[in-house]
C-alpha cells in the first residue's frame, strides 16, 4: 500500500503513475442497451457546452452531445450539472418497465398512437393524456412492449386469487368506514381525521356530507361486484384478469425486470433521485400543489386532507413513470459523479469544432492511427502532483514545495462528512449535513459539529488545498462542500 512507503518511494511511484496516466489515452466507455460496448479516446471535455470531444476506433474525431432533462433547472442547484472533470461511461439505461399489453393486436395499436405522438411539439408536457403518457415517451425510443403468452396463464391464475382475496378485505374495511362516518354524521359529531379510504370526504370544512357517502357506498357495490352487480373485482375472471392492468402489469413487468438483472424498486429509487437532482420539488402531493399554487393563502381555509387520495397517488405514479421514462443515460465521471441525460447524440464535428482537434499533436496523432502507424512519439512530461484523498477518504495527501507529499489521516466523523458531502454531488446545507451524519454514525456519535471538524489539523489542511470548506449562500444558509481531487 502507498501508506508503507517511504516518503522518496512515494515520491518516484507517484512520478512513475502520472507517467502512466498521461503516456495511457483516456477513455469514455458507451455502453449501450443490450449492445456491445464501445470504447472511445476522450479528447476534451467542455462541461459548460455538454460535448465531449472523441475519438472512435479508427481514429475519427466525433462529437458527443449531452442532452439535459428538460426540467433540469440549474438555478435552484448549488453545483453545476456536469462536473469539472472528465466522463468515463456513458450507460444507456431503463428506469422504467416497458408497457404492458394482453395481446399483439392491441400491443399494435398502442405502437400506432406512439408514432402518431411522436411530433408532438415541446417536451415530454406536449402529450396531454397522464395517464399513458409515460407509455408514448417509452416508446419514442425502444418499441418494446410486453404481452401475454399462454404459458404464462398459471401464473397469473394464481395472482388473481391473491389479488381476489385483497379486494376482499379491501372491500370490508372501506364498507366499516363508511357505516362508521355515517354513524358519526347521524349523530352530529365531528368526522374530521376519521378517514383512511374516504378522507377526502371526511376532512370537508363542515365534516362528511352524507349523501356523497352514500353516493360512494353504491359505487363500492359497483366496483368490487357486490350488492347485486356482476362486474366488480370479486367477479373477476382469468379473462378479466389479462385485460386489466392491476395485475397483468405487475407480472409482466417483474418477469422483464428478472430477465433484464434489474430490481423494480431499486429503478423507483433512482427516479426520485433524479427528481432531486434535477432540482424538481417534491411535494408529495401533485393535487395539493396546484390546489396551493392557485389558492394561494386561501389553501388552508379549505382544509385539505394530509394524506393523498388514492386517486392523487395514482397521478403522482404517473407523472413519475412520465418523468423516468424520458431518462435514457446515466453519465459517470472520474470524481464518481453521476448525472442523467434525455439523450446523447454522436455527430461528426462542426467546423467551428474542429479547433478542439485541430492542434498540432492532435492532427499528427489522427493521420498516425488513421494511417496505422501509432501514436506520436517523444516523451511527456509528468503532471505535477495535486492534492486529493486517497484510499477511500482514509487520508488526505497534499503537494508540498519543498519536498515529498504529506499524509493527513482523516477521522472517522470528518471521513463521513467528506463522503456525505461527495455523495450529494460536492455541496451540502449545514441541517442537511448533520441529520445525514448522525444517520450514517448512529446513536453513539449524538453531537455533530461541522464547524468543529473543520478546524482539525487535518480538515485546515484540506482546506487550504483546496479539497474542502464551507461557503454562506443568500439568508445566511452554511454550505459546505468538498471534492475528491483539487482539479
Amino acid at each position: 500500500m502507498v501508506r508503507l512507503q517511504t516518503g522518496s518511494a512515494r515520491e518516484r511511484a507517484g512520478a512513475e503513475e502520472a507517467s502512466q496516466r498521461m503516456t495511457a489515452p483516456s477513455k469514455l466507455i458507451f455502453r449501450g442497451w443490450k449492445k456491445p460496448e464501445i470504447a472511445y479516446e476522450l479528447h476534451g471535455w467542455r462541461p459548460e457546452k455538454s460535448l465531449a470531444f472523441v475519438f472512435d476506433d479508427k481514429g475519427q474525431p466525433q462529437v458527443l452531445k449531452f442532452v439535459l432533462p428538460a426540467q433540469f433547472n440549474e438555478h435552484d442547484r448549488p453545483i453545476p450539472a456536469f462536473a469539472q472533470c472528465s466522463p468515463t461511461e456513458v450507460a444507456e439505461i431503463r428506469l422504467v418497465p416497458p408497457p404492458c399489453c394482453s395481446d399483439r393486436a392491441e400491443a399494435h395499436g398502442l405502437r400506432v398512437r406512439a408514432r402518431e405522438n411522436a411530433n408532438v411539439p415541446g417536451s415530454v408536457s406536449g402529450i396531454q393524456n397522464w395517464d399513458s403518457a409515460w407509455e408514448l415517451v417509452r416508446l419514442r425510443y425502444d418499441d418494446e412492449i410486453l404481452t401475454l403468452e399462454p404459458q404464462d396463464d398459471p401464473a397469473l391464475r394464481k395472482l388473481l386469487e391473491e389479488f381476489k382475496e385483497d379486494k376482499r378485505r379491501e372491500y370490508a374495511s372501506r364498507k366499516q368506514e363508511i357505516h362508521e362516518l355515517l354513524n358519526l354524521i347521524s349523530r352530529r359529531l365531528p368526522t374530521i381525521g376519521r378517514g383512511r379510504y374516504y378522507a377526502h370526504l371526511a376532512w370537508m370544512t363542515h365534516g362528511a356530507n352524507e349523501y356523497l357517502l352514500d353516493q360512494e357506498r353504491i359505487k363500492l357495490d359497483i366496483d368490487f361486484g357486490q350488492g347485486g352487480y356482476h362486474h366488480g373485482f370479486l367477479k373477476w375472471t382469468l379473462a378479466a384478469a389479462q385485460r386489466h392492468h392491476h395485475i397483468r402489469n405487475p407480472y409482466l413487468q417483474s418477469k422483464w425486470a428478472k430477465e433484464n438483472g434489474l430490481d423494480l424498486q431499486q429503478l423507483a429509487v433512482e427516479r426520485k433521485q433524479i427528481a432531486s437532482w434535477t432540482g424538481i420539488a417534491d411535494s408529495g402531493d401533485p393535487v395539493s400543489k396546484l390546489f396551493k399554487e392557485t389558492l394561494g393563502d386561501d389553501f388552508e381555509r379549505f382544509g385539505f386532507p394530509t394524506a393523498p387520495s388514492p386517486a392523487t397517488l395514482e397521478l403522482a405514479n404517473a407523472n413519475d413513470l412520465k418523468f423516468g421514462a424520458s431518462i435514457r443515460f446515466r453519465v459517470t465521471f472520474k470524481n464518481r459523479i453521476q448525472a442523467w441525460l434525455t439523450d446523447c447524440h454522436r455527430r461528426d464535428p462542426h467546423q467551428s469544432e474542429r479547433t478542439e482537434f485541430g492542434s498540432a499533436k492532435a492532427e499528427e496523432r489522427l493521420l498516425s492511427v488513421s494511417h496505422g502507424v501509432g501514436k506520436p512519439r517523444g516523451r511527456q512530461r509528468p503532471p505535477k502532483p495535486v492534492a486529493r484523498f486517497e484510499n477511500d477518504f482514509i487520508f488526505a495527501l497534499i503537494p508540498q514545495t519543498d519536498g515529498p507529499e504529506k499524509e493527513w489521516p482523516i477521522g472517522d466523523q470528518l471521513r463521513t462528512m467528506i463522503q456525505e458531502i461527495i455523495k450529494a454531488g460536492g455541496r451540502l446545507s449545514g441541517p442537511i449535513l448533520i441529520e445525514r451524519m448522525k444517520k450514517s454514525l448512529g446513536p453513539a456519535n449524538p453531537n455533530i459539529r461541522p464547524d468543529k471538524l473543520l478546524r482539525s489539523r487535518a480538515a485546515v489542511a484540506s482546506h487550504k488545498a483546496g479539497l474542502l470548506g464551507k461557503s454562506e449562500r443568500k439568508g445566511r444558509i452554511v454550505v459546505y462542500w468538498a471534492k475528491p481531487r483539487a482539479e
